[in-house]
Formats: C-alpha cells, sequence, structure tokens
C-alpha cells in the first residue's frame, strides 16, 4: 500500500479456472485525480459521498 493516501497499489488474483490454470493475477494501481478545489478530499470522502447519493 502506498504512503500517500492519494494513491493505493497492490496485487489481485482470481481463481477462474484455476484448476485449468487459467487464472489471472496482476498489480494494480489507482490514483485520485480530481479537480484543484477537490485536492483536499481523501478516498474514503469521495466514497462516503458515493455512498450517500445511492
Amino acid at each position: 500500500m502506498a504512503d500517500d493516501y492519494r494513491h493505493a497499489a497492490g496485487t489481485y488474483w482470481t481463481r477462474r479456472a484455476w484448476r485449468t490454470g487459467r487464472n489471472t493475477a496482476g498489480k494494480l494501481e489507482l490514483a485520485l485525480l480530481t479537480a484543484r478545489e477537490d485536492r483536499r478530499k481523501s478516498l474514503q470522502q469521495y466514497a462516503l459521498e458515493h455512498e450517500e447519493a445511492q
């Protein structure tokens, strides 16, 4: 996990068709890209707003 709250990184693995060796794995990196006025929001704040909107 990245030290910066605006970035997240990690690995993933799926069990899809694992018996035949066709599972998938890789690295995943996410970055929060926002407008200038939203720079102080964290990923957690965006997730909370998204939950409230639904």
